[in-house]
């Protein structure tokens, strides 16, 4: 796993939360796809490095695990919550097309655009 910045070096600690190398244990929830109950599970992470600070919460926030080992931990099948556009210039292309591929009946696509 990826630690962001403010995960690794929390303020207000003069030691660092975890640091490279180190195991952690998560523990998280997710649906059970069959019953719909919330079920509670653990899996150990080695931190393999720290995000430098970038001054965006959303990832200086953050741990970064790989799609499959997130797939697998949170039983989505393959499916996404949510995406971003990296630059405002795709924003537009990438809700065409994520509504031709799964409709717009079918799914919500919220821009910057529409909150604005």
């Amino acid at each position: 796993m990826l630690a962001g910045d403010t995960i690794a070096n929390p303020p207000g600690l003069t030691t660092p939360f975890v640091t490279v190398g180190q195991t952690v244990k998560a523990t998280y929830s997710y649906a059970d796809p069959t019953t719909g109950k919330l079920q509670t599970a653990s899996r150990s992470f080695v931190v393999t490095g720290v995000i430098a600070p970038t001054g965006n919460n959303q990832v200086d926030k953050a741990v970064v695990i790989s799609e499959a080992t997130a797939n697998s931990l949170f039983h989505k099948g393959w499916k996404y919550d949510s995406m971003a556009a990296i630059s405002g210039d795709y924003v537009d292309t990438v809700q065409q097309e994520i509504t031709s591929i799964y409709g717009s009946n079918n799914i919500g696509v919220i821009t910057p655009k529409a909150i604005l």
